[in-house]
């Protein structure tokens, strides 16, 4: 079988690899020479830099790996061409073209896939296979949260020029982290309404939406879907240094966290004076002394704050300190 790979960005690059570890050799690019990796490991391979010459070879399959904007420009001439397509996660940037991908795919009978290859993870198949058998009831709600940080995501080029933080090629949070969107229609069924937030809130020199939290409902039995997307950007505790989000519960992480950070969770907790299990700081480090306060989780209220003696005594038991300064002081 013949593949032709379309681009040799990083999943491009991806795609040949696993090929060559699969023990396929028959492969040829269409590599146009705008990505910033090296192409060195190429070396024995057929590569075009125009498409018509690279079909004219004749590929039975072709993985269209280029920037999202610029898939369908090779997903058609492929399908009309008789090849089958391994189209990367989503198919477009718009549905400009769709129709005609589709109607060119039904004529020649293509076999398509598109890369949300999540829908084979070990873990979410399992969750697949509970919530078809009803192992687990009805479900209710779920929420989903994707994160990447831009300039960390391809380290080996500048963020601004790479796809994900461009417009022109279909870059932005909701089209490259879509992944969620995929797998939690396949875990729950298919959309009736949803509406959505995002916007560009942070610093980062970027021409697309870096945050966006979209809510997706079924009304027909009630299911209420959430995914809340924070990409391409991270807190930072100063201007040039990385920071990282950290919830530091120091009253049950005490034993791995910094000590520095334990005590001053202990005193955070006794000058508050109300019912607290838990601290929460900005950290650069779990390990590092510098530490920005966030906020006191209270003591659980169990049921509508009026918990049962029972489970009351066992939150006393497992954290003694957050009971009441009068109960404490009566304890004494």
């Amino acid at each position: 079988m013949k593949f032709l790979i379309a681009g040799f960005g990083s999943i491009g690059r991806r795609h040949f690899r696993n090929l060559l570890t699969l023990g396929e050799r028959d492969i040829l690019l269409y590599h146009t020479y705008h990505s910033s990796l090296p192409d060195d490991e190429l070396g024995g391979f057929p590569i075009e830099t125009d498409l018509r010459a690279a079909l004219a070879h004749q590929p039975d399959a072709v993985i269209v790996s280029n920037p999202t904007a610029l898939h369908l420009e090779v997903a058609i001439p492929a399908a009309q061409c008789g090849c089958h397509l391994l189209i990367e996660k989503p198919i477009s940037h718009s549905m400009a073209r769709i129709d005609e991908l589709e109607q060119v795919v039904q004529q020649n009978d293509n076999q398509v896939l598109v890369g949300y290859q999540l829908r084979f993870h070990p873990g979410l198949k399992l969750v697949k296979k509970l919530l078809d058998e009803g192992a687990i009831g009805e479900p209710v709600s779920a929420r989903a949260h994707w994160g990447e940080y831009l300039p960390d995501w391809h380290p080996w080029e500048d963020y601004r020029q790479g796809y994900s933080a461009r417009s022109d090629l279909g870059g932005g949070v909701i089209l490259t982290l879509s992944h969620p969107l995929d797998y939690l229609r396949w875990l729950l069924g298919e959309v009736d309404c949803l509406w959505a937030f995002a916007g560009r809130l942070g610093d980062l020199e970027i021409d697309v939406e870096d945050t966006a939290e979209i809510e997706i409902l079924k009304v027909d039995n009630r299911k209420v879907r959430e995914q809340q997307i924070a990409k391409l950007q991270r807190l930072r505790a100063e201007r040039d240094e990385k920071a990282v989000q950290a919830a530091l519960n120091a009253l049950t992480e005490g034993a791995r966290g910094n000590a520095n950070l334990l005590d001053l969770a202990v005193k955070a907790a006794r000058a508050i004076d109300i019912p607290v299990t838990g601290i929460d700081f900005i950290v650069r480090s779990p390990r590092a002394p510098h530490y920005a306060f966030i906020e006191a989780n209270e003591r659980p209220g169990l049921a509508n704050h009026e918990p049962q003696p029972t489970a009351e005594r066992f939150i006393d038991l497992l954290f003694p300190l957050s009971l009441p300064a009068a109960a404490r002081q009566a304890s004494a």
